[in-house]
């Protein structure tokens, strides 16, 4: 169902580009800042695009209106905590302690009442908690803190948005429809969070390598956490032997980025090339992998072309990024991470029913916590 998985993608974005950008007003860089502030602009526009798709043009303005209140809020209140201002911190504190049951309102009116008020409300209260907690962690320097809770954040609201698409296709006491949560959906929503979550990672992994130090340890950390999640995957659909390939293909994949990012950095012309021919020789041996794992579905050069298309977003990116371009370094971040739901999709569709009934409920995943269907 595209709803479903539209409401996921675009939650789950939203905890990256949420922190990213309370990172960058902490740290204190004006023109990342707007470049931040403009990629969760585009965010909310997509969100409200769906929302009206569904409901209708009369729907836009009032959930932009509640939505951005929360954006809003947690911008102040980082800055609260840049200037040292407690009467705008506790001002802040306060309009989002308002916001869960406002939200949460608002769904059950959406919905006819198809959402469990309260489970709604503590879920949305935890993303606002979380929200908090990824400020003061950045604030006070603890950086392994800000991207555990993110990572805590992703999962949580990626669930989140699950139960919010069954509130909305159930649309007051109505029943699901059939393929809402499918083994095959499940899988497809799965391999989504897992992909969406790499790719963002990547991104900072990337923009975070050629300084070094703690915030490139803490994205690695989660990186591996990820890598990990991904293999699993791999092991329940198609067995530990390709599972432990797979691994070893995604590992130098990882290295190979990184060695991007520290020889574009350096200039250092060897090294770009090596990691360039390292990426080519990931894009085709990862086809051949994922071929034969759907039974030749997909064909080793399609499942190639997808990848080399993953990297070459991931080097435009940072490219940009190292260049200060940062509106276009986020316009390639935002399609980059669009652009793994449809490797999702179509590595879903090729797995098949079957094979997918092999991901336990819930299936292996970033984070936790949300509401059930």
């Amino acid at each position: 169902m595209q709803l479903r998985t539209s409401l996921e993608r675009l939650l789950g974005q939203h905890v990256f580009l949420s922190a990213r950008l309370v990172r960058s007003r902490i740290h204190g860089d004006p023109s990342y800042v707007q470049a931040a502030v403009n990629a969760l602009a585009h965010s909310t526009d997509d969100l409200t695009a769906l929302i009206v798709q569904v409901y209708g043009p009369s729907q836009g303005p009032e959930f932009r209106a509640v939505w951005e209140s929360h954006e809003a809020s947690i911008v102040s209140y980082a800055r609260a905590l840049v200037d040292h201002d407690e009467q705008a911190r506790d001002a802040a504190r306060f309009a989002l302690a308002a916001y869960p049951a406002r939200m949460t309102s608002y769904l059950q009116t959406l919905t006819s009442g198809a959402l469990p008020a309260a489970a709604t409300e503590s879920a949305i209260r935890q993303h606002v908690a979380n929200q908090l907690t990824l400020a003061d962690s950045v604030a006070k320097g603890d950086v392994t803190g800000s991207y555990v809770t993110e990572r805590e954040d992703y999962g949580q609201l990626y669930r989140l948005a699950t139960a919010i698409a069954a509130g909305i296709a159930k649309q007051g006491g109505g029943s699901l429809p059939p393929d809402f949560d499918s083994p095959q959906r499940r899988l497809d929503s799965a391999l989504g969070e897992l992909l969406g979550a790499h790719w963002e990672l990547a991104v900072d992994l990337m923009q975070a390598a050629p300084a070094g130090g703690p915030t490139f340890d803490a994205v690695g950390n989660e990186v591996n956490l990820n890598t990990n999640d991904l293999a699993a995957a791999m092991n329940v659909l198609f067995g530990e032997a390709t599972a432990n390939r797979f691994l070893n293909l995604w590992g130098r994949h990882l290295e190979a980025l990184v060695t991007y990012a520290q020889s574009v950095t350096s200039n250092d012309a060897s090294n770009r090339q090596a990691a360039l021919t390292q990426l080519s020789d990931f894009e085709h041996r990862l086809g051949q992998l994922l071929s034969t794992g759907t039974g030749g579905k997909l064909t080793a050069p399609q499942l190639a072309d997808a990848y080399v298309m993953h990297d070459q977003m991931l080097l435009g990116q940072f490219d940009a990024f190292a260049r200060h371009d940062f509106p276009t370094a986020y316009l390639q971040d935002y399609q980059g991470y669009q652009h793994m739901f449809g490797v999702a999709d179509a590595l879903a569709t090729a797995i098949g029913p079957e094979l997918a009934k092999r991901l336990p409920a819930g299936g292996v995943h970033t984070g936790g916590g949300g509401l059930a269907l």
